[in-house]
């Protein structure tokens, strides 16, 4: 039977565009998500910052610009602050006109999904429209307690018309007190991303620079190994980066800091890496930068928080140390390096199949059809109970 078309929309996060080149790992999501649906037919309208931009997608620009797209541009110090009220003050409003539009335009649409994870369309859609709405959670429970306290202090739990989606099986157990609706796993575009033998001799690290992501602990691995590193991330948190990352970018020489590459140069830096490391402080709920990295046939070196053990084979495709421990991570990268090439390149073949197998942008979106079809069943279902009671 053939697949109901459906007209969904997408909620972005407003902080960065979503376009080819986006370097977050969400907006790199919604990007993915929102291309390969409106591929399969779907009609997708997109709220996201007005220098967004995918190929035959309508994007409603609800902000006229990023703010990272402002940060990026040269400013004084003193007007840093400033700028980031100003981006708030955007924000609040650039939700407020995507609630305000479907109010307007709710019968143009069979279902909503969230990627902003931001308070004001979760706590308020109920009472400016009466659609299914699905949210993705990219962070971990600690990054959405805020949210879900805001939920109970203001909302009776059981008029909630939400549901919740999980990227990882740790997200969803440690998630139970929202009680998820389903699992989806991340999918990257192996296209993309393609396989190569990665004849280079360096470690590769990538991500925002802040504390969680462990930058700092890449480099003392780095340095403890003796093997040269390539790193890859905006400043997310200025005070980590220049207390923290400055100086010991200074103190080791052996490492490259790139502060943003993007398209086909930084597919480049994942094919040519002997091995990505994976420093997480915190428990991520997924690691896109490990799926992209596999599927270039790149080992990953991980330390076992959040969804590491779902995303890696230990042994097979990387190894998985236990968290924080910096000697058990610097034996594995010397593990990899000691490899026979023929050893290495089995392995490189071993991480390419594990991402086609698991974890390609087509079998995420064919979940997100799936959990469409059943959200919309359910509310429905849930609807007509409301009415004939």
């Amino acid at each position: 039977m053939e697949k109901k078309k459906l007209k969904i929309a997408i909620i972005a996060k407003l902080f960065a565009p979503i376009s080819p080149s986006s370097a977050g790992g969400t907006e790199t999501f919604v990007y993915n998500l929102a291309r390969e649906l409106k591929k399969r037919g779907h009609e997708i309208t997109l709220f996201a910052s007005g220098d967004s931009r995918i190929e035959d997608v309508k994007i409603i620009p609800v902000v006229q610009e990023s703010y990272w797209f402002k940060f990026k541009k040269p400013i004084q110090t003193g007007n840093k602050m400033l700028l980031y009220r100003k981006y708030m003050s955007d924000e609040i409003l650039g939700y407020l006109k995507f609630l305000f539009y479907l109010r307007a335009h709710e019968k143009e649409f069979d279902i909503i999904h969230d990627n902003a994870l931001y308070f004001l369309p979760i706590v308020l859609h109920n009472f400016f429209f009466k659609l299914p709405f699905v949210t993705t959670l990219h962070v971990p429970e600690k990054s959405f307690s805020d949210i879900f306290q805001i939920m109970n202090d203001l909302l009776d739990s059981k008029s909630f018309n939400d549901y919740f989606i999980s990227i990882s099986e740790n997200q969803y157990y440690s998630m139970k007190e929202i009680n998820p609706f389903a699992v989806n796993y991340n999918g990257i575009d192996e296209e993309r991303f393609q396989f190569s033998q990665g004849r280079d001799d360096y470690l590769f690290w990538i991500g925002r620079i802040v504390p969680e992501k462990g930058l700092d602990k890449a480099i003392e691995i780095s340095s403890k190994t003796k093997y040269p590193l390539k790193v890859v991330g905006a400043i997310a948190d200025q005070t980590y980066f220049d207390k923290i990352i400055e100086p010991l970018l200074k103190a080791n020489s052996q490492v490259t800091y790139f502060k943003e590459v993007v398209g086909q140069d930084l597919v480049k830096l994942y094919q040519n890496a002997k091995a990505l490391l994976f420093t997480i402080n915190w428990d991520e709920p997924f690691g896109l930068v490990m799926i992209e990295a596999m599927a270039c046939g790149t080992p990953v070196i991980a330390f076992n928080r959040g969804a590491v053990s779902e995303v890696i084979k230990d042994g097979e495709t990387g190894f998985i140390c236990p968290a924080g421990d910096i000697d058990a991570m610097a034996r594995a990268v010397k593990k990899i390096y000691e490899m026979p090439d023929a050893q290495y390149q089995a392995m490189r073949r071993v991480c390419r199949k594990h991402i086609e197998e698991n974890f390609t942008v087509k079998k995420m979106v064919d979940g997100y059809e799936k959990i469409y079809q059943k959200v919309i069943e359910d509310w429905k279902r849930k609807s007509r109970k409301i009415e004939n009671s």
